[in-house]
C-alpha cells in the first residue's frame, strides 16, 4: 500500500470513464487536489481530496483492500463505496470496534433542458465579483477549484444577492470533458424562497450553451436538495453508499 506522487495522477484518470458519477475523482486527479492511496496487492484505490478530506472515496469491491488503505489514510469519518461494497466494509468497521451508519448518495444528471426559473434577486457571477464572494459567508462560497478566484474564472456560479450578500450560491464543484458536477448552499434564513433552484438552472442553462452534462448528488436524507433537483430538471441516475463511522 502506498500514497501516489502527483505526477502518477494521470495514469489514474484515465482508467475512470468520463461518467456522472466520475466527475468529481476525475477533477481532482486533473487539479491534483487531492491524495491518492493505491493497494498494490488488490484492485482497490482511495482519493481523499483536499475539499472534503474526512469524506474519501474508494474504487473497487475488495472490502479488505479498501479497510486496509483507509488505515494509512489521515483524518477521514466516511468513506464512500460501491453499494455491493458497502456491506463488506461495514462489516470490517464493525469488526474493529466502531459503530456505523450508512447514507445513500444519489446521483442526478440532467437529460433535458433545465426549467427556467427566473428570480429578481438571482443571478450569474463574473470575476469581478470576487470581492462580493470573498466578503459572502464561507458556508455560500462553494469549493472545488482551490481559490474563489479560480472558481469565478474557471468554473461558474450563480448567486442570491439580497442587500448586497450573498445569501445562496450554485457553482460548479468539479468538470471534465463531459460532465460537471453543481453543488448548491443558501443559508438558512433565507430558505424557501426558490433562490436555490433558480441559481441551480441559470448554472446548468450556462453548462449546457457550453456543451457540459450537468450532474448533482445529495445524500438520501436531504430531502430539499433532492426537491431542488427535481424542480430543474434532473433525473436520477446511480447511488453509491457512505458508509461512516459512529464510534469505538
Amino acid at each position: 500500500m502506498r500514497e501516489l506522487a502527483p505526477d502518477e495522477f494521470e495514469s489514474i484518470r484515465h482508467t475512470l470513464p468520463d461518467s456522472p458519477t466520475n466527475v468529481q475523482l476525475r477533477h481532482f486527479l486533473r487539479r491534483k487536489s487531492c491524495h491518492v492511496y493505491v493497494h498494490d496487492a488488490a484492485d482497490a484505490i482511495v482519493i481523499q481530496a483536499f475539499d472534503v478530506m474526512d469524506e474519501p472515496q474508494a474504487l473497487g469491491e475488495d472490502a479488505q483492500a479498501i479497510w486496509d488503505l483507509l488505515q494509512i489514510v489521515p483524518g477521514w469519518t466516511c468513506v464512500l463505496v460501491t453499494d455491493t461494497a458497502a456491506p463488506g466494509v461495514e462489516a470490517l468497521f464493525e469488526k474493529n470496534g466502531f459503530s456505523t451508519r450508512r447514507v445513500i448518495d444519489i446521483s442526478y444528471v440532467l437529460t433535458q433542458p433545465p426549467h427556467d426559473l427566473p428570480n429578481p434577486h438571482v443571478r450569474l457571477l463574473t470575476p469581478a465579483d470576487l470581492p462580493l464572494l470573498e466578503a459572502a459567508d464561507e458556508r455560500v462560497r462553494g469549493g472545488g477549484f482551490g481559490t474563489l478566484a479560480a472558481l469565478l474564472d474557471e468554473g461558474i456560479a450563480a448567486a442570491a444577492i439580497v442587500d448586497d450578500c450573498v445569501v445562496a450560491m450554485a457553482n460548479t464543484t468539479a468538470i471534465t470533458e463531459r460532465y460537471a458536477d453543481v453543488g448548491v448552499f443558501t443559508l438558512e434564513n433565507f430558505r424557501q424562497r426558490g433562490f436555490s433552484a433558480a441559481a441551480t438552472s441559470l448554472v446548468c442553462r450556462e453548462l449546457v450553451k457550453r456543451g457540459l452534462n450537468p450532474v448533482w448528488s445529495t445524500g438520501d436524507f436531504n430531502i430539499a436538495s433532492q426537491r431542488t433537483a427535481q424542480k430543474v430538471g434532473f433525473a436520477q441516475e446511480s447511488t453509491k453508499t457512505y458508509v461512516v463511522k459512529v464510534g469505538e
